[in-house]
Parts: structure tokens; C-alpha cells; sequence
């Protein structure tokens, strides 16, 4: 959020984000902005919706257009990985009937699909899907029956590819095995998850912009 919000920023459209890292008075700062229509877009993550301030200042902010990212997490298949999602089918509830809402998501199965727009519009959708196939991006399939046969496969194989790459994992836990096991095998490793302090993302981007990783 904060590297999208300084972009706009650079180009002069009045954007703002609100994580767990401001304090009690910067997030109070923009919160006066959104109600005085200072702040045309604002980036938050469903967490920071589930607390007194956002619930205060949510019916004063003028409010035309909602983009919901990573919107798999809105369906009842997904919504155990980040609950909080649930509460924007709520916002979304509260808004006039002609509220404009966008929601977009890469992972999302034709279930999963149909679960989304039942809870956010029910009938009142559009559905647009694009091909999951990129120019610069393979897809193969690697079968293995265990942790310990993916992390031999990892070990034999990782060093055989070009450049850097990303171990997506199901869990917060996942990114830190993974990691630690590529690093003790002497393959160069860091772990970035949802659940490390802001200093030490900061350290870790700068590692990948620098290409000091495997």
C-alpha cells in the first residue's frame, strides 16, 4: 500500500493508506482528510475496519467507489485465512444500492466465483474472467506426497533456475520452514509474511531490489 500511495502521490492524486504502523493521531489526520473530501483514494486493509475510528468516520466519508483486492476472501471457502474480509460484505451493505464495488481476485475457482457474488450483489453482477496464461510465465506441476519430498525437490532443483524466485506458502508458519530449510542447505533465503514488523519488511524489500537473494 505504502509504495502504490507514494506513486499517486507523485503524480498529485490525493492518496492516503492506513496500516498498523501510523499512530493513533496520523490515522486520526487522515481520517479528517476522508470526511472533508481532501482524500480521493485511500488504501486499507480489512483489519484497520474493524475498530471505534473507521466505525465513527465510516458514514461521514463520501464514499463512490469500492475496490476489494484479493477478493477470494470474501467467499466462505477462504474467509477462515483473513476473517476480517468478512466485515467488508457488511460496509458493502451499508452503501446505496448504486455504489460502484470492484472485486478482483487471481485464485478464485468458478465455486469460489459464484460464492463471491452471492455475498456481495447476489444477481446484481457482471463477471468478467481473464486466461490465466502470461507471456513471461510458465505454468508445470510438480506432484509430491509429503513436506519432506517437496523440500528434496527444492534442494535438487532450485539452484537449476535462472535469476531469483518466490515460494508462494498456505501459512504464515510455512514461509519461515521453507526458508530456514533453503538457507541449511546453503541456498540463500529470506521469509516475508503478513506477521513481521514494518523495519523488518523494509529490510527484506530492500534486499530484493538489490537482488541480494537467491
Amino acid at each position: 500500500m505504502r509504495d502504490q500511495v507514494i506513486k499517486l502521490q507523485e503524480k498529485w492524486i490525493a492518496a492516503e493508506y492506513i496500516n498498523y504502523q501510523q499512530t493513533q493521531e496520523e490515522q486520526e489526520e487522515i481520517f479528517e482528510k476522508l470526511v472533508t473530501g481532501k482524500v480521493k483514494i485511500l488504501y486499507i486493509s480489512p483489519e484497520r475496519i474493524d475498530n471505534d475510528m473507521w466505525r465513527e468516520n465510516f458514514k461521514k466519508i463520501n464514499i463512490s467507489f469500492i475496490v476489494v483486492d484479493e477478493a477470494h476472501c470474501i467467499s466462505v471457502r477462504w474467509h477462515d485465512f483473513r476473517p476480517h474480509y468478512r466485515r467488508i460484505v457488511e460496509i458493502v451493505k451499508l452503501l446505496p444500492d448504486n455504489t460502484p464495488v470492484l472485486a478482483v481476485t487471481a485464485t478464485a475457482t468458478k465455486d469460489v466465483e459464484e460464492d463471491i457474488k452471492k455475498q456481495l450483489w447476489e444477481d446484481k453482477v457482471t463477471s468478467v474472467r481473464g486466461s490465466l496464461m502470461r507471456k513471461n510465465l510458465k505454468l508445470s506441476v510438480q506432484r509430491c506426497n509429503s513436506f519432506e519430498e517437496k523440500f528434496l525437490w527444492l534442494g535438487n532443483n532450485v539452484n537449476n533456475f535462472k535469476g531469483n524466485g518466490i515460494i508462494y506458502t498456505w501459512t504464515v508458519k510455512d514461509t519461515m520452514i521453507y526458508s530456514k530449510w533453503l538457507n541449511y542447505i546453503w541456498i540463500p533465503s529470506v521469509y516475508y509474511n503478513g506477521r513481521m514488523k514494518g523495519e523488518e519488511k523494509q529490510i527484506i524489500e530492500k534486499w530484493l531490489m538489490n537482488n541480494e537473494w537467491k
